[in-house]
């Protein structure tokens, strides 16, 4: 901003004052907001999940990620409500995936939907909810499996989907037990925090 006659803090003709992302913030606040997110929603999807940092329950989060089955309609209704109801700037808009910026305090926080079907369900989630590191080891254990995991399809075997509805049969297959979201870290090395 500069000084102008007309205003200790004016902005100059031409010129708008644009909120800033939140980025880090506490988890309690970015749950709730969440919430009220997923309440203004809930008639419009069949199901749907906070996934992210918000899931992993950490400390700071910097963006909520959801996940949601719904239909096509419904898809473009919840697009609506986010620019109706929630003021929302729509920054990426397609078939799987709404990401807006909504006012949050007094900045702005970047929402994502993601959308799955039923087969797709489980593997969405349990990429949204990461850790980025722990999706790592996850696809290179899929690979010392002979398997794949396909974001947009799940765990794959010869290019055939084995798993994908749920994250547990995801981590069967694995050869692994079913790992507590909080759980789905790495530590400097690339192994993941549940191994000890």
């Amino acid at each position: 901003m500069t000084l102008f006659p007309d205003g200790p803090q004016a902005t100059p003709p031409g010129e708008e004052i644009k909120p800033e992302l939140k980025a880090n913030m506490l988890l309690l606040k970015a749950k709730e907001k969440a919430d009220e997110i997923l309440s203004m929603n809930d008639a419009w999807f069949t199901r749907a999940t906070v996934a992210g940092s918000i899931r992993r329950k950490r400390e700071r989060v910097n963006d909520i990620d959801i996940v949601v089955e719904c239909s096509d309609v419904n898809w473009y209704t919840i697009k609506g409500n986010m620019k109706v109801l929630m003021n929302a700037r729509v920054i990426a808009s397609g078939d799987k995936l709404l990401r807006v910026h909504i006012p949050f305090d007094d900045g702005l926080i970047q929402v994502d939907w993601n959308r799955a079907s039923i087969e797709t369900y489980g593997v969405y989630l349990l990429i949204r909810t990461g850790s980025a590191g722990h999706n790592i080891w996850l696809a290179k254990r899929a690979l010392s499996k002979g398997m794949q995991l396909n974001y947009s399809k799940g765990l794959t075997r010869n290019g055939v989907t084995v798993a994908g509805r749920d994250e547990g049969e995801i981590f069967s297959l694995l050869s692994l037990p079913w790992i507590d979201p909080i759980k789905r870290e790495v530590n400097e090395g690339g192994v993941p925090v549940w191994l000890g």
